[in-house]
């Protein structure tokens, strides 16, 4: 299946519209209204800003996973009974034993 090939894109994606461009992108392909030629041809004009838009985007998603877990591990830092080990993990037992 197509869809489980390419993973879930919407991430990388703005808004709906941007989704839609990229959908209908993906089907002028796969149904032959753009022939391989036209693509790399297109890709020849456009690909260096694709690939600037697309590692912008995924590094503000890095970005945004970082800072959730660098705000987690301080939680639980702060939790009673949580202590840091000297290579930074955060323990918190349970239960002793």
């Amino acid at each position: 299946n197509l869809a489980r090939q390419l993973g879930d894109i919407s991430p990388l994606t703005e808004n709906s519209e941007e989704m839609t461009s990229v959908a209908r992108g993906i089907l002028d392909t796969v149904v032959g209204r753009i022939t391989d030629e036209q693509q790399r041809a297109l890709l020849a004009l456009r690909g260096k800003e694709l690939n600037e838009l697309i590692t912008n985007r995924a590094n503000n998603i890095r970005a945004k996973i970082e800072e959730a877990g660098s705000a987690m591990l301080q939680q639980m830092k702060e939790t009673e009974g949580a202590f840091e080990h000297e290579s930074g993990v955060v323990i918190h037992v349970l239960e002793h034993g």
